[in-house]
């Protein structure tokens, strides 16, 4: 779906004669957030005006430097992967947030939750020394899935890599989750945390619920 973007002419004006002066794509986004437009917003009028994408504008801006590999973030309101779409339902670009409705068909959710059901165990907590081990307070059951394990694992671990932009050897086995009415997580054992197994794994970069999920973890 199209973003309908209501630009005057006095802005296309500036943003003509501002590039053909020299400046670049990152000057005018910064002067363009600094007298009120968001960085989103910003983005797709540049491209609009400049007639671009929006991945060549993005490609003009400076990075950071130091902060290593980051995942991209699908653009508008639907994209289409493995011939299916997936909605964003919600965008936020500071913390960098997509919610994706449909990343996985009823199907693949019914066939992961009987693949990893004989394997279900007991959820662990990680301590402050990094150790894992159980605790009173969480008492979900969960399940790690290997890399490649199988073609739908293999299958889903590719559709998240190219949406994300990161290569799947860079991610973590997938991993299923099983939460009863009676099954919680407390408050603060579902936040990542710098210890010895965030430096080895990484932090996590998506999460998947299925459909008709109702659990719900308190802030």
């Amino acid at each position: 779906m199209a973003f309908h973007l209501n630009i005057s002419p006095e802005l296309r004006s500036w943003i003509l004669s501002t590039t053909r002066a020299g400046h670049s794509v990152d000057d005018v986004l910064r002067l363009m957030q600094e007298n009120g437009y968001d960085a989103q917003q910003s983005r797709r009028i540049i491209a609009a005006v400049l007639n671009m994408p929006i991945a060549a504008v993005d490609s003009r801006i400076k990075k950071p430097k130091g902060q290593g590999r980051r995942t991209t973030h699908p653009e508008g309101r639907r994209v289409m992967k493995d011939g299916r779409p997936i909605q964003v339902t919600l965008s936020v670009d500071a913390p960098p947030l997509r919610v994706l409705d449909g990343m996985l068909s009823p199907e693949e959710c019914d066939a992961l939750i009987e693949l990893a059901q004989p394997r279900l165990q007991r959820a662990l907590i990680v301590d402050s020394s990094g150790a894992q081990q159980v605790d009173a307070r969480r008492t979900s059951e969960g399940m790690f899935f290997k890399q490649g394990e199988l073609p739908l694992i293999k299958s889903i671990e590719e559709r998240i890599a190219t949406l994300l932009g990161v290569p799947v050897d860079h991610g973590e086995g997938l991993q299923v989750l099983h939460y009863l009415p009676t099954i919680r997580a407390a408050p603060g054992l579902v936040r990542p945390r710098a210890t010895r197994l965030c430096r080895g794994h990484g932090q996590r970069w998506s999460a998947h619920r299925k459909p008709g999920d109702v659990s719900e973890h308190p802030r």
